[in-house]
């Protein structure tokens, strides 16, 4: 084992130790864990170790390398612990106190105590090449302006792009779905409680409609249960750099749904952008439907969603860099049975200030949903952590909530930590009530799924297959300081 390298803990910040000699050893820290930039280490360790373990200590200080001096940082790190195999693989177990300058009567509460563990880090080779990033700001592109409507226990997103459908237009509100591969309208077929509260296409007062089949099987949407349809043909108005562009494509149209969850859903309908490559170029996807059209060069679709301002854009075969900062975070997605048309990457780990709570687990982001949902044990412990077991309620008053007590959740995507703050994981249960936006969702075990909850934290893309070597894979961005 040797300490030259580069380390990365399970916050995702990264140790890169340039040199070691004579019991010595130096390098540079970067932080994703509220400090930005790079910061100096300095270590000892054990000339001679025994064969299982290597005793070392370094020392941080927190003034970035690489800005201007910081008069108001004042803090310093040291961490000691142990170079072992664990797992089979070198690990650095250490243990750390953050210190920061006070007065000697606050010295005990200026001082944290947590622990780190440090294992390899080889940075992988990016699965989207530079070239195609490069080319995906002045790509051509098909533009959906997103709001935010009211957000309901249901589960579902609260966002949605206002679509002209038919001739003469017929605009509904659709949400652009990447959880399911169902392109669907409520339509003036169905007439159940729950379609009456929304708006409905109807195909009598469109002279460009066509029926594709009348008798088509229940189309399934898991947990909320079935939809009765007829498949149809129409033509949506696009917007293309200014310019509409009429682009006909099969939907189903809802002849019967029922229940309180479409009910209460802020859409009328929605487009389907699953992960799986449709069968045929009819099936009612848009996106390889515009990229095999030649209407877009780039078969992705790229998401911005501000909760504060409740706009937000789409964009299909293009990205907006001015939206996110640095390089996207580009993950390969895999399948997961018996939903592999589910956008799932490897969630590393979520975990509070210095204690994983979930590590190397399935996680699924889904322009669809609302809410962190899935695996019972999974949803059980996130709750568990943020309560602190219990001694926090799971709700708060929607006037006026106290927040001060529940942590910050950490999520480490391939080696990127994004945080989450607790107003932003309590959603509201109803018009007094805010509520942990964790749920069990049976059917969904060994994954966890997320739609707005996280997604209105990052810049997010999804892409179909990418430049170089054809998977499917999905981009986060952090949000621009100027978003």
């Amino acid at each position: 084992m040797t300490l030259v390298g580069q380390w990365i803990n399970e916050f995702g910040s990264i140790m890169t130790i340039s040199a070691a000699d004579n019991g010595i050893f130096t390098g540079s820290y970067s932080s994703h864990t509220g400090a930005t930039g790079s910061y100096t280490v300095v270590g000892v360790y054990d000339t001679q170790p025994e064969s299982f373990s290597q005793a070392l200590a370094f020392s941080i200080s927190w003034r970035d390398n690489s800005a201007p001096p910081d008069p108001s940082f004042h803090w310093v790190s040291a961490f000691s612990g142990q170079l072992q195999t664990v797992n089979n693989q070198p690990t650095i177990t250490s243990t750390y106190l953050l210190q920061q300058n006070t007065q000697n009567s606050d010295n005990w509460e200026s001082t944290i105590v947590a622990t780190a563990r440090f294992t390899p880090y080889t940075p992988s080779q990016s699965v989207v090449d530079d070239e195609l990033h490069a080319s995906l700001n002045t790509a051509p592109c098909i533009q959906f302006e997103l709001a935010r409507g009211e957000l309901s226990d249901n589960g579902a997103t609260p966002w949605y792009t206002e679509m002209p459908i038919g001739e003469p237009a017929q605009t509904l509100k659709l949400m652009v779905d990447t959880g399911t591969t169902h392109t669907w309208v409520t339509s003036s077929l169905c007439n159940t409680a729950a379609c009456d509260l929304h708006l409905k296409y109807n195909p009598q007062n469109s002279t460009s409609y066509y029926l594709v089949q009348a008798d088509c099987p229940d189309i399934d949407f898991g947990p909320w249960g079935s939809m009765k349809v007829e498949l149809g043909n129409d033509s949506l108005a696009l917007t293309q750099v200014g310019a509409i562009l009429a682009e006909r494509l099969n939907f189903y149209l809802a002849t019967d749904y029922q229940g309180s969850q479409f009910a209460e859903l802020a859409c009328d309908g929605g487009l389907a952008i699953p992960s799986i490559l449709p069968t045929d170029v009819d099936s009612g996807e848009l996106l390889p439907q515009l990229k095999s059209s030649g209407q877009i060069d780039y078969a992705i679709a790229s998401f911005y969603m501000d909760a504060n301002s409740g706009r937000g854009q789409c964009l299909l075969g293009a990205v907006d860099s001015t939206k996110f900062s640095g390089p996207l975070n580009v993950v390969t997605t895999q399948r997961f049975e018996p939903f592999p048309f589910l956008w799932v990457i490897k969630l590393n780990a979520i975990s509070l200030a210095s204690t994983p709570i979930l590590s190397s687990i399935n996680f699924a982001l889904d322009t669809g949903s609302s809410r962190f949902k899935g695996d019972a044990g999974y949803i059980a412990r996130l709750i568990a952590a943020v309560t602190l077991n219990g001694q926090l309620p799971q709700t708060q008053p929607s006037q006026n909530p106290d927040f001060s007590q529940y942590p910050i959740l950490y999520l480490n995507i391939n080696g990127t930590v994004y945080p989450l703050r607790p107003d932003q994981y309590f959603l509201p249960r109803d018009s007094a009530t805010l509520e942990l936006a964790f749920k069990p969702m049976t059917g969904l075990e060994g994954l966890l799924l997320v739609g707005s909850t996280f997604l209105e934290t990052v810049y997010t893309v999804f892409y179909y297959q990418t430049g170089v070597t054809g998977v499917q894979a999905i981009g986060l961005g952090k949000l621009s300081s100027t978003n």
